[in-house]
């Protein structure tokens, strides 16, 4: 076969040949393949691998040269198998160590993966690309990955009720202990959008809420996120009448809609819900819930403060005690044993900061942590941070938490 196409190559392997006198590439390609017949296993043999085409032809690039009674030349031989085995090949050929009778140094100058070279020229010929085309481009590409994001998240969400398709929840919402009421399916979709998936809508107000959703309250934490006006009073009264359980109130800016709300007002309006107790005056309650909010000139926006926690600090209260800290929203924080860590971080899941941790991370405490609004993981161990770091990116998916440790 001997002949690779450019599509199939993988790997490239580039050989500098010096040779103590002139030589042909003949001469050359036939030192290679004879001095490294037996060298490695039958398999690996240059002329089996290139009748199977798993490496092409050794070809020099460009002419020889020559300088006195020395050859120079720069040989290529493309590979379309295994890195490994390439490297394999590679470290063979720099063992040739003769053409004919005169003494010849074949040292291998790289291997180039010839799909990076592919990936490097498509990145650059779109950054070419995007340069061409107007502002109007960018407005398209936007819209496109909205739309391509909305029909993402249009297969994520399920029905919860056969002849209802406005009661409606992600997939996923029954693995958590505490769930998001919403009023509609909007709703729904605008905190999916954030990734927050522990989300239910209870299909707006009529005169029987479904079962489905008062059974669901029974058996979790519920937080009702409801709309800043007069129409989400009416809806926390409404579901409270009919038998809904509700723990706790978020509520949108004045004059707002949950599903028009940036993420940073979501996720300040969630940090700011209220519990509700039996003999809580709804009303009074709801109005008690502000918004410290500034003009940019623009729109009004929560405002943002730099509330990181002074990390190293809080660790240092817990190193070598085997105990846990958890800092709260407030700023109180409390330290607790591990045994009480996992119905204490489900207690308080939407008012923990951060939690800071001497000793091991078990796989029951990490699924109890992903389940709240956590900004910041501490450990005592320096060494186990990006450990820790990986773990939460990759196995539970949280890249939003932030990992630290005594030395931050």
């Amino acid at each position: 076969m001997g002949k690779l196409y450019p599509s199939s190559e993988k790997y490239v392997i580039r050989i500098l040949v010096e040779v103590d006198r002139k030589v042909t590439k003949d001469d050359i390609i036939g030192a290679v393949f004879g001095q490294t017949e037996g060298l490695i296993s039958s398999d690996m043999n240059l002329r089996e691998l290139q009748s199977r085409g798993e490496i092409g032809r050794l070809e020099p690039e460009g002419e020889l040269t020559y300088s006195g009674d020395k050859t120079i030349a720069v040989f290529r031989l493309s590979s379309n198998t295994s890195l490994e085995r390439t490297v394999i090949i590679a470290a063979a050929i720099e063992t040739v160590d003769k053409v004919g009778s005169s003494k010849a140094t074949f040292k291998i100058d790289k291997i180039i993966d010839v799909r990076e070279e592919k990936k490097a020229k498509i990145k650059n010929r779109a950054k070419e690309l995007i340069k061409q085309f107007s502002d109007e481009f960018f407005i398209d590409i936007v819209e496109l990955e909205k739309e391509l994001r909305n029909e993402k998240l249009a297969k994520e969400i399920i029905q919860l009720l056969p002849d209802n398709d406005k009661v409606v929840a992600h997939k996923t919402y029954d693995a958590y202990d505490e769930i998001i009421l919403v009023e509609g399916k909007a709703d729904v979709q605008r905190l999916l959008s954030y990734d927050i998936k522990n989300v239910v809508s209870v299909g707006g107000i009529s005169d029987r809420v479904p079962e489905k959703i008062i059974e669901l309250s029974k058996r979790k934490t519920v937080t009702l996120f409801i709309d800043g006006d007069n129409g989400g009073k009416n809806v926390a009264k409404q579901l409270l009448e009919k038998g809904v359980k509700i723990d706790y109130i978020a509520k949108a800016p004045e004059g707002k809609e949950v599903e028009e709300l940036s993420k940073k007002e979501i996720h300040s309006a969630l940090k700011r819900r209220r519990p509700i107790s039996a003999d809580e005056n709804i009303d009074r309650l709801i109005d008690n819930i502000k918004y410290e909010e500034v003009d940019n000139g623009e729109e009004n926006q929560v405002e943002e403060i730099d509330d990181t926690p002074p990390h190293a600090q809080y660790l240092a209260q817990i190193v070598g005690s085997k105990k846990c800290m958890l800092l709260y929203n407030d700023n109180n924080y409390e330290i607790i044993e591990p045994s009480n860590f996992i119905p204490k971080v489900k207690e308080r899941a939407q008012d923990i900061k951060s939690i800071y941790i001497d000793g091991l991370i078990s796989e029951p405490m990490f699924k109890a942590i992903v389940a709240t609004s956590v900004k910041y993981l501490g450990t005592t161990n320096p060494n186990a941070k990006y450990r820790l770091a990986n773990e939460l990116a990759n196995k539970h998916k949280m890249k939003n938490i932030k990992v630290v440790s005594v030395d931050d």
